[in-house]
């Protein structure tokens, strides 16, 4: 038996991964206050990186050029150039101390009630604010307050009363029953606020309950269904933590000011489009200085170490911003792909919202999965009608059933219900199979009780 050697040539093509690769993938991975972060401890050990900041919108986060009006989202802006506003009137401004110490509900509570009140008031405006709880309660008594800033409890009154203006709407409540009251009045003002709900919020507070909807109706002499809708209204729109909540679709209009939005989407003419808002917010740039050292280092008699030390920092610079845009060009590109595929969505509303997986994203903008994974991660996305949702939201599938459910929940013969085999069979009807148990989930998400449990609502409807 003969034993042979035989060499042999093959091509193997691998991946590899280079040191910016890796950076950039860290990068999209990150939330925009962590990019805003890490760009400031580049500043700090960089110093030919040269950042600015265009000033932007409180609510979306979008670049605004005028003190007016947020041209995305309308949201009225009213800084002034005042030392507590934090800006200057300029359309740059160097962002590095506003990186550093991010502004939190406190700060925006005081830079923005100190508009509203004298200038004489704003010691009070300070105690009231630094009294706030981390749910956003008043924790001292106004004559506490008074006697320590040594003025008058009507005073203090005064000022808190221009406090509990302030959005979000709650803040500086004293009690969970005078937050839910506040929440309800400025929806009220607002225009978005249902009848019965400050009478509730006033005399039923402790009844706030389904069960207890036919004892209400009856003291207050109505209809049960409008109970009921108040109380589901209540359930739904406000919070009892107006500074910890994060408001979506189904509470306050005005969201939170820790929720903004990473990708906004407006309708126009064409369709809809995509903006990656932090990339119109953020200048990076060589420092002007080391720009013009660059060009004179094959010119200029600099020594060795002298020019070692530009070049370094001139390529670190450089390698910084091209790993910083290529996160803004994924997610540009990520955008642009969900405006077109989901534009019936953002122009019809939850019904329309077309199933998506990352993989199918992935691929039909050409990169892995693990890059939409990574450029979804912590970001959130403002549709064209304002509303702010988190990423995921085109990855539920969910949302399109749970608007069917409840569209045939509201519409059934409230003499009847409609057990859940009756609802899924309502749903073939209309092209959507899913089995029974998966709309009994559904429905207890959505909070809609039982058949029985809805039937025992309107016991008068029973009895016909």
């Amino acid at each position: 038996m003969k034993q042979s050697q035989e060499t042999t040539i093959s091509t193997v093509i691998r991946q590899k991964v280079t040191p910016k690769m890796i950076i950039s993938l860290r990068l999209l991975n990150m939330s925009a206050s962590q990019l805003f972060e890490a760009i400031a401890d580049e500043c700090k050990e960089n110093p030919a990186l040269e950042l600015s900041e265009v000033p932007c919108c409180d609510r979306c986060g979008a670049a605004i050029s005028h003190y007016a009006a947020c041209p995305n989202c309308g949201y009225s802006y009213c800084r002034t150039n005042e030392s507590h506003s934090g800006y200057a009137q300029t359309e740059t401004v160097d962002a590095i101390p506003l990186l550093q110490s991010h502004e939190t509900l406190k700060d925006y509570l005081l830079q923005t009630l100190l508009l509203t009140i004298d200038t004489a008031d704003a010691p009070i405006g300070e105690a009231l604010i630094g009294n706030l709880d981390e749910h956003g309660y008043l924790c001292a008594s106004i004559p506490n307050i008074a006697e320590e800033i040594g003025t008058t409890p009507a005073r203090v009154q005064a000022v808190l009363e221009k406090l509990q203006a302030l959005e979000p709407a709650g803040v500086g409540a004293r009690s969970v029953q005078e937050c839910l009251l506040l929440q309800a009045r400025w929806l009220n003002a607002q225009g978005n606020g249902r009848p019965l709900i400050e009478e509730l919020l006033e005399t039923y507070i402790h009844m706030l309950q389904l069960r207890f909807a036919p004892e209400i109706a009856k003291q207050l002499r109505v209809k049960v269904p409008d109970v009921v809708e108040a109380i589901c209204f209540i359930q739904r729109r406000l919070t009892p933590y107006p500074a910890l909540a994060n408001f979506d679709a189904f509470s306050l209009p005005e969201p939170c000011l820790r929720m903004k939005p990473d990708i906004s989407f407006r309708s126009n003419e064409e369709g809809v489009t995509a903006e990656v808002i932090e990339r119109s917010r953020i200048r990076l740039k060589l420092e002007q200085s080391y720009k013009k050292l660059l060009s004179q280092c094959n010119t200029c008699n600099f020594n060795e170490s002298e020019q070692e030390h530009i070049l370094k920092y001139a390529r670190r610079t450089k390698f910084f911003i091209d790993c910083i845009k290529q996160r803004w060009e994924t997610l540009q590109t990520i955008a642009d792909y969900i405006a077109a595929e989901q534009r019936e969505f953002m122009e019809i509303g939850v019904r329309a919202l077309k199933p998506m997986t990352r993989t199918s994203i992935a691929r039909a903008v050409g990169v892995d999965e693990s890059t939409v994974s990574r450029a979804i991660n912590g970001k959130f996305i403002m549709l064209p009608n304002g509303d702010i949702h988190p990423f995921e939201i085109f990855f539920d599938n969910s949302q399109s059933v749970k608007d069917h459910i409840l569209e045939i929940v509201q519409s059934e013969n409230q003499r009847r219900p409609m057990s859940d085999a009756e609802i899924m069979q309502r749903l073939r009807q209309r092209g959507i199979t899913i089995q029974r148990r998966t709309i009994t989930k559904y429905r207890m998400e959505l909070q809609i009780g039982s058949s029985r449990e809805r039937r025992n609502l309107f016991p008068e409807l029973a009895k016909k």
